[in-house]
């Protein structure tokens, strides 16, 4: 819809200060708990489509390998209220032993003047399962995150994981 001239002019007047019908009021605590509670189901409901795994899970040496440098240099968290897998650091090589060994991508972060930070990132729903079902008994200090994350995608999605 267009507005003319006089309409935007009208509209405006409303919205500014006293004019405007919700000028000064909050919301009641018994509100704002029914909203949160109806985001929380919306983002919960929300299922994306699942493709097929991408990733390969690497050999034994290599996946223990892959769960020390998780541990050490890595995150398991949500963005979004989606899970993603990432590992940060400051070695080319090893991003490029990721991407050939495991799958995924990488991105040079900002440096701003120090050294060169990459991050690579697995964020694919059935990626993140498969990987974090293979090497969660490798995890150490990251077991938590990764088992939260496991219970939010089979919670999620089910058989369908």
């Amino acid at each position: 819809m267009i507005h003319t001239k006089a309409t935007r002019a009208h509209l405006s007047k409303i919205r500014k200060g006293k004019n405007n019908p919700f000028f000064g009021r909050t919301h009641t605590q018994e509100s704002k708990d029914k909203m949160a509670k109806w985001t929380m189901e919306r983002n919960l409901s929300m299922q994306y489509e699942i493709r097929p795994v991408t990733i390969k899970i690497p050999s034994s040496n290599d996946l223990y390998y892959l769960a020390g440098i998780i541990d050490g240099e890595g995150s398991i968290r949500f963005a979004k209220g989606r899970p993603f897998v990432a590992v940060y650091n400051g070695s080319l090589l090893l991003m490029k032993w990721l991407v050939k060994n495991v799958g995924g991508t990488y991105l040079a972060g900002d440096n701003r003047g120090r050294t060169m930070n990459y991050c690579w990132r697995i964020s694919a729903a059935k990626d993140v399962h498969h990987l974090l079902t293979n090497i969660l008994n490798a995890l150490i200090i990251k077991q938590d995150e990764a088992t939260e994350v496991l219970n939010h995608l089979r919670k999620k999605y089910g058989d369908r994981i």
